[in-house]
């Protein structure tokens, strides 16, 4: 199986420069100096040593002692930080993906698409292909599928316009409404979502109309058939919902896709 190792060092890094930062504004309200220590008669006693000068603490663990070993704490892991920082970017300049995907998008026509095989041998999703793929879609109540997506299918809801939209926009593959058998039950998700960077499928349930009892009772529903089927919340099935009052916040949506799904 194939990941994006950059994706995940990404990630990482990120979190090194905040923790940095936080580090670093610690670091400002600390006393200057560095401990030192004796032993007499097996009892620890502590010295600070401060541009040369050197004065006594005494044996017991103060506020001095405790604020000075915070310094060195936090000096020790900044100079590792910054090490990490500059090492983690090497890394990402320099990584090549090996994603079948990514490769044959670049490839000349003579190159694509790519036999089944390519992406066997490295247990990778072909994505483009499988997005195209025909599969076995709701064909209940056509008539609801009013609203029309970026891509041209039909779908029920402007909600969902705005997620399969999202999902387009950041060339992320989906089907809609693909039929799911679990148990002796045969549902069907809002969406299906291959997700590049973790080489996975996941669901996405939008709710719509939190203020209607009938379809919230459905949607908690189909919620426990996920659940009691071994679908766990926000590992297999990500949930989007509407307010009370049956507004979507866009921003909230592709913050989770960016989180859950890319």
């Amino acid at each position: 199986m194939i990941y994006n190792s950059a994706l995940y060092v990404e990630k990482e890094l990120d979190f090194q420069r905040k923790l940095f930062s936080i580090y670093k504004t610690e670091l400002k309200g600390l006393p200057k100096g560095c401990l030192s220590t004796q032993t007499i008669n097996g009892q620890i006693y502590y010295s600070r040593k401060v541009e040369g000068k050197r004065k006594f603490l005494g044996r017991e663990k103060s506020e001095m002692v405790q604020a000075l070993q915070k310094r060195h704490f936090l000096s020790v892991s900044m100079k590792r930080i910054t090490d990490n920082i500059a090492a983690m970017e090497r890394f990402i300049r320099s990584y090549k993906t090996i994603d079948p995907n990514i490769l044959s998008a670049a490839f000349t026509k003579a190159y694509q698409p790519l036999p089944a095989s390519c992406f066997d041998l490295s247990g990778s999703l072909d994505l483009t292909s499988w997005e195209k793929d025909p599969y076995d879609k709701c064909s209940k109540y056509p008539e609801e599928l009013k609203h029309r997506t970026i891509k041209g299918e039909l779908v029920r809801s402007k909600s969902e316009v705005i997620i399969a939209n999202t999902l387009a926009a950041r060339s992320i593959p989906y089907h809609y409404e693909e039929a799911l058998v679990l148990s002796d039950r045969t549902i069907y998700p809002d969406f299906k979502i291959a997700v590049g960077s973790e080489n996975c499928y996941r669901l996405l349930e939008h709710c719509g109309m939190l203020s209607d009892d009938n379809y919230l009772n459905n949607f908690l529903r189909k919620m426990k058939t996920y659940i009691s089927n071994g679908y766990m919340p926000f590992i297999d099935v990500i949930f989007t919902f509407d307010d009370q009052k049956n507004n979507i916040d866009t921003q909230l949506i592709s913050k989770i896709i960016d989180t859950y799904l890319l």
